[in-house]
Parts: C-alpha cells; sequence; structure tokens
C-alpha cells in the first residue's frame, strides 16, 4: 500500500538486494529491528500498524521491540524449519489443498461465482511459496 511504502522508504526498508534478489525472511527481520530501533513507542506502533495493518501490528512489534536473545531464538527457529523441510512439507500441503478445492466445487454455483472461484485457487495455486 501506499502507506507501508512510505515507511519502508523512511526507514530505509526493502525486501529486495541491490542485485534485485529477494532478502531472506531473517535479513527483513533484522533489518526492520535496526529501522526500528531509533523510533518513539507511538512512531513504532503508528508505523507497524501502516507495514502491517491493525490486526498483525501487535506481531511485528513483538519482533521489533524482541530482545536480541529472543530474536535469535525465532531466528533459529525459523531456519531449523526451513532447513528441515518443514516449508516443503507445507507447499506440499497448499498444494493438496488447491487440487481437492477444484474437486469439491459445487455444480450448481452460478458461472460467475465459479468462474472467480477458479481464478482464485489457480492464482494461488501459481504463486510461489
Amino acid at each position: 500500500t501506499k502507506e507501508s511504502s512510505i515507511v519502508m522508504e523512511e526507514l530505509d526498508l526493502s525486501i529486495v538486494n541491490t542485485d534485485g534478489s529477494m532478502k531472506s525472511l531473517s535479513e527483513v527481520m533484522i533489518d526492520m529491528r535496526n529501522g526500528f530501533s531509533n523510533l518513539t513507542e507511538a512512531e513504532k506502533a503508528e508505523y507497524a500498524s501502516m507495514l502491517a495493518g491493525q490486526e498483525a501490528m501487535s506481531g511485528l512489534l513483538a519482533i521489533v521491540n524482541a530482545s536480541d536473545e529472543d530474536f535469535n531464538k525465532l531466528a533459529h527457529a525459523i531456519d531449523i524449519v526451513r532447513n528441515s523441510g518443514g516449508i516443503e512439507y507445507t507447499k506440499k500441503k497448499v498444494q493438496e489443498f488447491l487440487n481437492n478445492a477444484r474437486k469439491v466445487l459445487p455444480e450448481d454455483l452460478p458461472a460467475e461465482v465459479r468462474e472467480t472461484y477458479l481464478m482464485v485457487v489457480d492464482f494461488i495455486g501459481g504463486r510461489e511459496f
């Protein structure tokens, strides 16, 4: 959104490296912690809301306000999941869900609803998780 773009620019945050490749989740979280480190509590709340939305704001604040020890535990847990095949397992489950989602579509749905539903399933199925 426009709001999140403003915050990302003000805090010098980016999800891509200078070569155009995507940053890892750990790199993005470290950048956010650095960007938020000199803000007041009110600014942190405002920027977190603008970046993540009202509902996800508390999760983002938990990451940026965590002690170094707690943050390192979180980063380590993420690395374990990524390196243990957890992501591949999740991808497989999402694909299974999407394959089944096409099969359980009721036949009596209006054509517009059916087409929209299938577009969404196809769009999600084509995404890289």
